[in-house]
């Protein structure tokens, strides 16, 4: 109450004073900036004692050792541009936040600032880690972030110039009017209040030596640069391009005390549930990525190793062991080793409207894997059946000291061990792939990282904060005495645990921090203001062009004669000629392009022709986003609301009605066909006068070709004609 009280009252006298001080006759139509009380027209400058320059705290203090949920294990994580929707596709509130609704991985590039003046702008190389906003004036900064995102019509120059002004601790009555006028719109009263109470002085020349020869280096050029911006923001002649030259140093580089290696693009785990990095372009923009893990079941055998990884749309990694080759490691009793007999990866792949693939590759006898935490203290030896293990246990140790410390601050339940298990499976997977790959199977690499994702979920769901899609495909919310609660509830039964819809976090570009690897360098602070306009229309365009050259790929594969006579050859009916189809583009996104049936090899013209074991359809294993009946029905199994989760709100609409076209054409011949009885609007459906002529036409291979070459053209061509809509 007293609080209340006080900043009631606080409030009530500046509101007072805005009214005292305002005047008709200057600045037409131009409001003044309300008077800050104890602050007169005649302003003596005093200079503020040593201690206060050199003992209190900066305004914003957040520096790299808040930086302590940084992931190296995930430094292999690097999912491709495609992969990523624009984060603007999810629900976004008044505050520019965004509602993190589903799993995924999003990015946005921002509009940043920033937030250290005297170090150098981001460069190429260096590493950028989340850290929360710090400091005395930690609120203030962040509220002036995001109250830009309300306020789009001032420049973000202007933006960053206050910044710099609340940073170098300057008297907001000593700026320029242009400055002040900033200033009301992006701060209330009070803080302009309490930012002019805490502000500093003019250091006068012959002082300035004595006052900052005493500090180390580093610190002396951020205060040097401190004290230069607040003499310029209290000049009128002051341009942004003077600022900035004191803000942000240019040149050689050179690494700042305390500073640590951190690659571009490591990822960060944030306390909401969820992993994030920085790739900032200058200090004006930084893109920033959040991937949010899906649910991933980890099997494993009694022995705790795992057996396989799969996610809800049918995508799997599973291996076999070999559990007569094993390896013991000399100094290390807890590590063991085991090889592989055989591991299987098996990828969904869908090609809307209605293709969907089985991608399949193995390799038997190749690769081996750890278990258990090393001590580092080992020295395995290297054999045939275990290549390159010095290495590998050279990495795992490593890696374990990291997962310590993530245990340290995270608190992961149950320890880190199963965690450990999970990164040496993965670094058993990628190490597999990498020396023995499969020339059919190009997609294997980035299939390899659903391990990645693996440690993402598990990490999430140890740690103890929200997680997406954890109990049987539902959500919940896991804190304090709830979580006790439901972790007693799940030990007996065995039911889905519903979320409560307020509970699904927010990302908040302004509450998150980017912080340098190299303490030489800005940190970076974000705004919910897009940097690129057409960031989403070149989002759109970019998977507009990857349907179309999938589609594409689809069909060569329908318009391959070779391939429908080797299949009428082969006294195939349309059905079975389209498994056929089926194959030679599961062989085509394998290879990485579309090969005609008459330059296969016989063993590859075998392998295109073969059929499905009986009772089994091809590409069942998820359902298509839409299909046309034998009743002239088109059916669509994908919402507006899926096509836009899939690909994105500009591009998920323009696919939908893409795809509409396409099974307008298939529409189109099933009403041929059947002599489709035509009734007018409103007065029931219409009724086939040959209820199996469709059917009966694509039994034949020639009439199921052109039939599928009609659709996938007008899907094509509707798909470009949305790329010149958007001017791609």
């Amino acid at each position: 109450m007293k609080i209340f009280m006080r900043n009631f009252c606080l409030g009530f006298v500046l509101v007072l004073l805005l009214f005292s001080s305002f005047d008709i006759f200057s600045w037409p139509n131009i409001p003044k900036i309300p008077k800050v009380p104890g602050v007169t027209d005649k302003i003596v400058d005093k200079i503020p004692g040593l201690d206060k320059i050199l003992k209190s705290d900066p305004p914003i203090t957040t520096n790299l050792k808040d930086a302590i949920t940084e992931v190296s294990i995930l430094d292999d994580y690097g999912p491709a541009s495609l992969d990523f929707l624009w984060m603007g596709d999810l629900p976004r509130n008044e505050e520019g936040s965004f509602k993190l609704e589903r799993p995924g991985l999003f990015e946005f590039t921002a509009q940043s600032y920033c937030l250290h003046a005297g170090t150098y702008s981001p460069g190429e190389g260096n590493g950028y880690l989340y850290a929360p906003l710090k400091g005395p004036q930690s609120d203030i900064v962040g509220n002036v972030l995001k109250n830009s995102y309300k306020h789009p019509e001032i420049e973000q120059r202007k933006v960053q110039v206050l910044l710099w002004a609340i940073i170098a601790r300057t008297k907001l009555t000593d700026m320029s009017r242009e400055n002040q006028l900033t200033a009301s719109k992006l701060l209330t009263p009070g803080e302009m209040f309490e930012l002019n109470g805490g502000a500093l002085g003019l250091v006068p020349e012959d002082l300035k030596k004595e006052a900052f020869d005493k500090v180390p280096e580093e610190v002396r050029t951020v205060l040097e640069a401190e004290a230069k911006l607040r003499k310029k923001l209290t000049s009128i002649e002051a341009k942004y391009e003077d600022l900035e030259r004191i803000a942000v140093l240019s040149g050689k580089v050179p690494m700042g005390k305390d500073s640590r290696k951190a690659p571009s693009g490591r990822w960060s785990y944030h306390e909401d549930g969820y992993f994030i990095r920085f790739f900032p372009m200058g200090y004006s923009k930084d893109k920033i990525q959040i991937s949010i893990p899906p649910k991933i079941t980890i099997k494993k055998d009694s022995k705790g190793r795992v057996i396989s990884l799969s996610d809800d749309e049918g995508n799997l990694i599973e291996v076999e062991y070999n559990d007569v080759s094993s390896m013991k490691v000399n100094g290390d009793s807890k590590l063991e080793g085991y090889s592989f007999k055989k591991v299987r990866f098996v990828k969904m792949f869908t090609i809307p409207p209605e293709m969907v693939l089985d991608l399949e590759t193995e390799w038997e006898g190749k690769g081996w894997v750890f278990r258990g935490k090393p001590s580092g203290k080992g020295s395995p030896l290297t054999t045939a059946k275990f290549p390159g293990v010095s290495a590998r246990y050279k990495e795992a140790s490593k890696y374990i000291e990291e997962l310590k410390k993530l245990d340290k601050v995270l608190k992961f339940k149950g320890g880190v061990e199963d965690l450990m298990n999970l990164v040496h499976f993965k670094m058993a997977i990628k190490d597999l792939v990498v020396n023995n790959p499969v020339s059919n199977s190009i997609w294997a690499t980035s299939h390899a990282d659903m391990a990645n994702k693996a440690i993402q979920y598990l990490i999430t769901e140890k740690e103890g904060s929200y997680v997406w899609a954890f109990a049987d495909g539902e959500e919940y919310y896991r804190k304090g005495a709830i979580k006790t609660f439901f972790s007693m509830l799940k030990s007996f039964i065995s039911l889905p645990v519903y979320a409560d819809e307020s509970k699904i976090p927010w990302f908040n570009p302004n509450e998150n921090v980017g912080t340098p690897g190299n303490t030489s360098r800005q940190r970076i602070g974000n705004s919910g203001r897009g940097a690129l306009s057409d960031e989403e229309k070149k989002k759109a365009c970019d998977q507009l062009k990857s349907e179309i050259k999938n589609e594409e790929t689809v069909l060569d594969a329908y318009s391959d004669k070779g391939l429908l006579d080797a299949a009428k050859a082969k006294g195939y009916d349309g059905y079975e000629y389209n498994n056929c189809v089926r194959n030679a583009a599961e062989k085509a996104f394998s290879e990485g392009g579309y090969e005609n049936y008459n330059d296969m090899s016989p063993a590859e013209q075998q392998n295109v022709l073969k059929q499905p074991p009986s009772g089994q359809q091809a590409g069942k294993s998820l359902e298509s986003p839409m299909h046309t009946t034998f009743e002239c029905v088109i059916v669509e199994n994908w919402t507006t609301q899926d096509y836009i989760n899939k690909f994105g709100q500009v591009a998920g609409k323009a696919l939908q009605r893409a795809h509409r076209a396409h099974e307008s054409f298939h529409q189109k011949t099933c009403k041929r066909e059947t002599d489709y009885h035509e009734v007018p609007p409103g007065q029931g459906t219409g009724w086939p006068i040959d209820g199996e002529g469709y059917e009966d036409y694509m039994e034949d291979p020639d009439s199921y070709s052109q039939d599928e070459q009609g659709a996938y053209k007008d899907g094509i061509n509707d798909k470009k004609k949305s790329l010149a809509e958007l001017g791609c």
